[in-house]
């Protein structure tokens, strides 16, 4: 092991998940119909006005739904901090792009990192590595770091993958403290489509478990959008420093057409369920269209 462990955010209950989403929609201001107060008399020599009728009966409100936000991102990224690419992979274009370039702790992300290095130096077996992936098992994740030299894997890789604003953690002991952005989560994810080595690692992405291994509910952001347009997910998340990192990023579609990374860094004081329901909210918005 190496020393200290990323330490992890804790799996929120179900029920405050469903609680939790209707706060987060950012679906507007819900019509309703106004009630008007019966008019009082005015007394003047001009023959007074009508009264005016009171409705029969107030309309019905309609009740919020789970939807993503009419705002667009402007709205979802309020109070966090956001940064989102999706890149068609056929044509090569990022069909959404903000913040790319922001850096963001990677919390479990680097894992990815860590299996190709393991990969690479035939240091595991393939089962071992796409199980790690699958279930972000934080003790198999540590036991690689530190057999890999730790932050010598996030170097190599970066120079290896042509990364350009990831870095290894000031604590080598910490890989979830290691830095990631966005567009070069993007630029992972076509490495793992051309190399060899990605196939193992993509099989574990494609098998992500429901909850992790530390029993955290991984069903959020991608997965939980894409549903069977097809889809291969690595999540993110840890707390709390001085906020709560919860990510999302995956393949998603025929033929893994699209990659879709979104990072967040929100407010400690959010719950685990909420963070997750607000990433939701961004890659349904993202995917909508496609």
């Amino acid at each position: 092991m190496g020393g200290k462990r990323w330490w992890l955010g804790a799996a929120a209950v179900g029920g405050a998940a469903v609680a939790m989403t209707a706060t987060l929609l950012g679906t507007g201001d819900v019509p309703r119909t106004p009630v008007e107060a019966t008019a009082t008399r005015v007394v003047r020599e001009d023959p007074p006005p009508p009264a005016v009728e009171p409705p029969s009966a107030v309309e019905p409100v309609p009740p919020v739904e789970p939807a993503r936000s009419p705002g667009g991102l402007d709205e979802l990224a309020e109070g966090i901090g956001l940064g989102v690419v999706v890149r068609d992979l056929t044509t090569g274009e990022d069909v959404v792009s903000v913040n790319p370039d922001q850096e963001f702790d990677s919390a479990s992300l680097v894992k990815i990192l860590i299996a190709l290095d393991a990969l690479a130096d035939h240091r595991e077996s393939d089962p071992t590595v796409a199980h790690m992936l699958a279930t972000s098992d934080d003790d198999e994740a540590s036991r690689m770091w530190s057999e890999g030299g730790g932050p010598r894997i996030v170097t190599t890789w970066a120079t290896a993958i042509g990364l350009v604003g990831t870095r290894p953690p000031e604590d080598p002991d910490q890989w979830g403290a290691t830095t990631v952005t966005a567009a070069d989560l993007v630029r992972i994810y076509r490495f793992l489509l051309d190399d060899p080595l990605g196939a193992v690692v993509l099989k574990g992405l494609h098998g992500m478990t429901d909850r992790g291994a530390d029993g955290f509910d991984q069903v959020f952001g991608v997965p939980a959008v894409a549903g069977d347009r097809g889809w291969a997910a690595k999540q993110g998340w840890s707390c709390c420093s001085d906020h709560r990192t919860t990510h999302s990023t995956g393949l998603v579609g025929p033929d893994n057409r699209y990659a879709v990374v979104v990072l967040t860094a929100q407010p400690v004081e959010v719950s685990a369920a909420r963070a997750r329901t607000r990433v939701t909210q961004v890659v349904e918005f993202v995917l909508s269209d496609r």
